[in-house]
């Protein structure tokens, strides 16, 4: 009876550790994490172009403006869907970019907040949520408009 009382404990030990293991890996995800976003576009007349990015979204993709509405002072928002090139998913980013007077603040000419719009996106990032910073730097010699965007900030994916 001794070695079924061990063999027992030996088992429920290993148990209730993979168990502790699993739910360590499973908050782990719920933790925010770093992410670069450096986008390429073309204003025309809406922004369209690829991202390359680090941080826990895929690395490269393509963005597309989905809406984008100007206001007075110009107020723009604007919501931005970015599709992974390795099929994991989209997930779309709304965008509150301020134009800088010259010379331009900080480098750029635009900036301003972004975060995950509604509920996350598709695929692997259907629960994603997060929010930072981005700013743009138009070269005014191109003709349409072309871009490079900077976003900086923190995802968790859930």
């Amino acid at each position: 009876m001794k070695r079924q009382a061990r063999t027992f404990h030996s088992i429920l030990v290993t148990a209730t550790g993979i168990a502790l293991s699993c739910a360590a890996t499973a908050s782990l995800a719920d933790v925010p994490q770093a992410v670069t976003i450096t986008t390429q576009v073309v204003f025309n007349p809406d922004a369209n172009g690829t991202f390359v990015a680090t941080g826990p979204i895929c690395s490269t993709g393509t963005l597309s403006t989905v809406r984008a509405v100007i206001g007075p002072g110009p107020n723009v928002n604007a919501l931005a869907s970015f599709t992974c090139d390795d099929n994991s998913g989209s997930f779309i980013l709304r965008l509150h970019p301020q134009f800088n007077a010259r010379p331009k603040e900080d480098g750029f000419d635009a900036n301003g907040p972004w975060s995950v719009w509604g509920k996350g996106g598709t695929g692997k990032f259907k629960g994603l949520t997060g929010h930072g910073d981005f700013g743009v730097v138009v070269d005014e010699h191109e003709d349409p408009l072309a871009a490079t965007e900077t976003y900086v900030g923190f995802v968790t994916l859930k």
